[in-house]
């Protein structure tokens, strides 16, 4: 079963917010992330440039609060005495390491007056929360997002198609006649407008192909039966009259036949032109008078070629009963 213009048209615009509001949220997620690093590196920096000058002038002294923690390191002594995230590493560097539930950024630089090495140290737990909670939130609004284009698109996509819709309600309710009517011209978009018209131009010329078909019927039906019905008179008085040789009898039996199938050929025309179903349909016919008056044709076209056809007939009373070619158009 094909799918329904408004469900794809439906689809296509969820589709495109859903990539629409992915793509918000990543670039969200990123740019959050991003100011994130760019806050601590310079708060950290910050605090480097602070402490470097306190060791410099030998004011410096360790200092570990709930947020922070700042460590000098005097060259040629052992790093046992440092906490242990702070131990063999190489200078400088800076990292982001979880200890438990606490998450620590760290970062680590040499100094060459006096000489030795400065560690800082710095808790942004809070911070991180702050964070995962901040992701769990642009995943609801998300979700909220994708539920409200989803109705947006249903909605949006029922209105689009609306026109398109009355517009297929009225071909579809138009039947051929010698009177259609024509369907509304009045959509707000030039396009359903085209098409109106357009297909209001096709019922007039169907309209007008009708007329000449029924005045061509009804002239047929006229200047076709009347020659006919004129032959069949003018064979009857012939007959009646009984002056005919056997062989002119025969020539009349067989102008009679022919006269007869174009009436039935007549008949069929006129049923097809009017889109009518003769009565009765089905039909018996004798074979033998059908093959006979078949070779009796022939011969009498061409009469040197008569006696060449022999019939042996084992059924001579054998029928067919058949429904004619045109009852099943």
């Amino acid at each position: 079963m094909k799918s329904s213009l408004t469900t794809r048209l439906a689809r296509t615009l969820f589709l495109l917010i859903a990539v629409t509001t992915a793509a918000s949220m990543l670039i969200v997620e990123i740019f959050v992330h991003d100011v994130e690093d760019t806050i601590l590196s310079l708060e950290l920096k910050a605090e480097a440039e602070y402490f470097t000058k306190q060791v410099q002038q030998g004011t410096f002294h360790p200092i570990k609060t709930a947020q922070l923690e700042a460590v000098f390191l005097p060259k040629g002594e052992a790093d046992i005495v440092l906490p242990e995230y702070f131990r063999s590493r190489s200078l400088p560097f800076s990292q982001e390491i979880e200890i438990g539930e606490t998450t620590l950024l760290i970062v680590g630089e040499q100094l060459e007056q006096p000489d030795g090495k400065l560690f800082l140290a710095q808790d942004i737990t809070i911070m991180e929360n702050r964070k995962s909670l901040v992701q769990l939130a642009l995943v609801g609004v998300a979700g909220f997002m994708l539920l409200v284009g989803f109705f947006v698109a249903r909605t949006g996509a029922q209105y689009l198609v609306r026109p398109f819709r009355k517009l297929t309600h009225e071909v579809m309710n138009t039947s051929p006649g010698s009177s259609m009517r024509q369907i509304d011209t009045g959509y707000r978009d030039q396009e359903f407008c085209d098409i109106a018209e357009a297909f209001n131009r096709f019922l007039s010329a169907l309209e007008h192909h009708i007329e000449r078909e029924k005045s061509f019927v009804k002239l047929a039906s006229h200047e076709l039966r009347t020659p006919l019905a004129v032959m069949s008179g003018a064979l009857n008085v012939l007959e009646q009259r009984q002056s005919l040789s056997a062989a002119d009898q025969k020539t009349l039996a067989r102008i009679r036949r022919a006269m007869q199938t174009m009436r039935d050929d007549t008949e069929v025309l006129l049923e097809l032109a009017r889109s009518e179903a003769s009565e009765g349909g089905a039909r018996t016919i004798l074979l033998q008078e059908v093959v006979q008056n078949t070779i009796d044709d022939l011969e009498h076209g061409h009469p040197d070629h008569a006696g060449r056809i022999t019939v042996y007939n084992n059924s001579p009373g054998l029928r067919v009963t058949t429904i004619p070619l045109w009852y099943a158009c």
